[in-house]
């Protein structure tokens, strides 16, 4: 996952496609990219199109907005927004193998005889994938036109010194532009909510220091405080979890009432633990000790508000079922890169 990248409402790592005709210049800019970076070249550019509208994902932004028929604890109340989100299925990305082959990003060279790089990038206009054009010094102002115009959204000189370095570099901004395009929409409704924790930036800064250290290659928002499952590289979830102290009093308050132990109250009260419910449901079954079953081990952090949190490895919060998932690392190591669309065209 990007380092320093505040939280949105998903992530995972995709594909960038590469157009240009001149095979040797190809192979070189393939092998010169980050090697977590998987890449699919082509040659000829209606074939680079085909995949690219094959492979672009439906919108996710679209599966998780509900006509918001009355409030609940996934969304606003009704007479604030005729929409609302629910983050309860949005995590089952992680079972779709195809998630990593998701062209977010297209790197295309200006000058091809069958097809150059404005007519494709023209094409591709109404797409949400980031365009990178690659230019000669005699096709500069074009680049700058067409930047101006929206075609594309970046373009690299191929005669500047620095151009391995920014070519990566353009590919990993665009792509993490590409997942903010995605989330804006449900976090333009979340932030109309006091609640929504992961904006503040005590939280989002916690957040990417556990994501980079315990490897972390994808995740996805369980509930629209900012809860997030999370993978790491090898495909083990993790949960972080976070209250801040008024949800916890009240959470308290709801413990001593369904009759939770003195032990499990005093742990509450003092922020050494917090729970966790997917559901409506499941707090009102947890009575007496059964709440221990939904209780993870807490820690303070002081941003805008006190909040509690807790990071939380391969528990059975949403029976995720690992033997389902296809990691990140077993992508690139067993899976990618995919036979290319040219290669079956030949066959």
């Amino acid at each position: 996952m990007p380092a320093a990248m505040r939280p949105l409402c998903f992530y995972y790592p995709s594909t960038v496609a590469i157009v240009d005709d001149n095979e040797r210049f190809l192979s070189r800019l393939s092998l010169s990219l980050d090697t977590k970076l998987p890449y699919i070249p082509f040659t000829q550019p209606t074939i680079a199109l085909e995949y690219i509208q094959k492979n672009h994902l439906r919108n996710q932004t679209a599966q998780v907005l509900v006509e918001n028929i009355e409030a609940d604890n996934f969304g606003l109340k009704s007479a604030e927004h005729q929409m609302k989100v629910d983050f309860s299925h949005l995590y089952e990305k992680i079972y779709d193998p195809k998630r990593f082959t998701e062209p977010t990003a297209v790197v295309v060279d200006y000058s091809m005889p069958s097809m150059n790089g404005y007519d494709f990038c023209k094409l591709l206009k109404s797409n949400a994938i980031k365009k990178i054009m690659l230019t000669g010094e005699a096709d500069d102002k074009l680049a700058i036109e067409l930047f101006n115009e929206g075609v594309l959204n970046k373009f690299v000189l191929k005669s500047t010194p620095e151009f391995w370095r920014l070519i990566n570099n353009a590919v990993l901004e665009l792509q993490k532009a590409y997942f903010v395009e995605k989330s804006q929409t449900l976090i333009d409704i979340l932030k109309s909510q006091s609640q929504f924790y992961i904006e503040d930036n005590k939280v989002a800064q916690l957040f990417s220091e556990i994501c980079e250290k315990y490897n972390i290659a994808e995740y996805y928002m369980i509930n629209a405080t900012g809860n997030f499952l999370l993978l790491d590289y090898d495909g083990v979830p993790y949960y972080f979890l976070i209250v801040d102290e008024n949800e916890l009093r009240d959470l308290q308050e709801i413990a001593e009432d369904q009759k939770a132990s003195p032990a499990i109250q005093k742990a509450l009260k003092n922020g050494e633990c917090i729970p966790y419910f997917t559901n409506n449901s499941e707090l009102m079954d947890a009575q007496g000790n059964n709440w221990e079953t939904f209780l993870h081990p807490a820690k303070k952090i002081v941003g805008d508000k006190t909040y509690y949190y807790a990071w939380v490895k391969d528990a059975n919060i949403l029976n995720i079922q690992r033997d389902k998932i296809l990691s990140f690392k077993q992508y690139l190591e067993n899976t990618w890169p995919p036979v290319s669309a040219e290669s079956r065209e030949a066959k």
